[in-house]
């Protein structure tokens, strides 16, 4: 997938129905490399340590269950622009626990 998308030069927006597991990184850095006018990739799935370096300006977090914005969180993203989380709890709306955000709703500028 990372190869495929860096040919496409004019690339503006991507929607996936799910993350790539093991080349996210990759991923958005030849999108960024290739495509100037790139401004946003919207999927499903969780955001591990590691996928945090190719987050540029913003990430929007919205109805993710497992996830909950505290001081932690705002301090290590304070590099980027805008955090929005609108809708996220660490129960879903069956008050089932979890420790994943699945589906999340992820959108990268």
């Amino acid at each position: 997938m990372p190869k495929l998308v860096g040919k496409w030069k004019g690339l503006e927006q991507l929607l996936m129905k799910s993350k790539p597991s093991s080349s996210f990184v990759e991923m958005v850095t030849r999108i960024s490399l290739s495509s100037k006018r790139f401004c946003s990739l919207r999927m499903a799935g969780s955001i591990k340590k590691e996928d945090t370096t190719a987050i540029l300006q913003s990430l929007i977090v919205d109805n993710c269950v497992g996830f909950e914005a505290d001081e932690e969180i705002f301090k290590k993203a304070s590099g980027i622009e805008l955090l929005r989380h609108e809708g996220c709890g660490l129960l879903d709306q069956f008050a089932y626990d979890t420790d994943e955000c699945d589906p999340l709703d992820l959108l990268i500028l």
